[in-house]
């Protein structure tokens, strides 16, 4: 089952001497994430105190489809609510959780959602991040990865159904040693390749198709 790739944080701060914690920009993130290029989803949770309930309740939430895999262009970050003790923080964007603040790959804030929300109002949420981070149409991103995961999907049946026959022509191969018996195996051996070489291949479209693309000039 795909999920969000959550990255666990705390809201950026620096200890400076005499000072103590100072806030940081949230850009402050990025260096949590290897992924440089992407604009952000920052999710700050809600204080509940039934677990289960907030299980429930993100489960219902994240469990689109469509959003999943958007997340997929995303540097995706996920702050505890209770971490957050600054109030002049809490003030200004916390004011009602949860909360869901969208970035570009510059830093700059694009959206933000206080309080409970659906999936499709967070899905159009991000893709106004996206659009304005490349120029790109998010749902349309989406459509085509859905679809490579389809074939992904079947690409991987045909691999399994391609390992299970090179095993069992290789059972029989060492059962009774014979010049059929070899070919029968060597056949197999290009079948199963060909299939791993399909599914590699469609594979790295998927991962193509989620990577960085150039941010939008400003």
């Amino acid at each position: 089952m795909l999920e969000i790739d959550w990255i666990d944080a705390d809201w950026p701060s620096q200890v400076t001497d005499g000072y103590g914690a100072v806030r940081q920009p949230l850009s402050a993130l990025f260096e949590l994430s290897d992924e440089k290029g992407k604009p952000a989803l920052i999710y700050v949770d809600e204080n509940l105190d039934d677990e289960d309930a907030a299980e429930k309740h993100e489960a219902k939430l994240f469990g689109a489809e469509d959003l999943v895999i958007g997340s997929r262009f995303f540097r995706c970050f996920r702050i505890e609510a209770e971490s957050v003790t600054d109030e002049a923080v809490r003030k200004e964007y916390l004011k009602k959780l949860p909360a869901f603040i969208l970035l570009d790959p510059r830093g700059n804030e694009v959206a933000r959602i206080n309080g409970r929300t659906s999936a499709r109002r967070l899905f159009s949420s991000m893709a106004k991040a996206y659009k304005a981070s490349v120029g790109g149409n998010l749902k349309k991103s989406v459509g085509r990865i859905v679809k490579l995961l389809r074939d992904l999907e079947k690409a991987e049946d045909r691999m399994a159904n391609a390992k299970r026959a090179h095993a069992d022509a290789t059972a029989r191969l060492e059962k009774k040693r014979s010049a059929r018996n070899a070919k029968r195996v060597k056949d197999k051996e290009k079948a199963l390749e060909i299939a791993r070489k399909e599914f590699e291949a469609l594979r790295a479209k998927v991962d193509e198709l989620a990577r960085p693309r150039p941010a939008k000039k400003a």
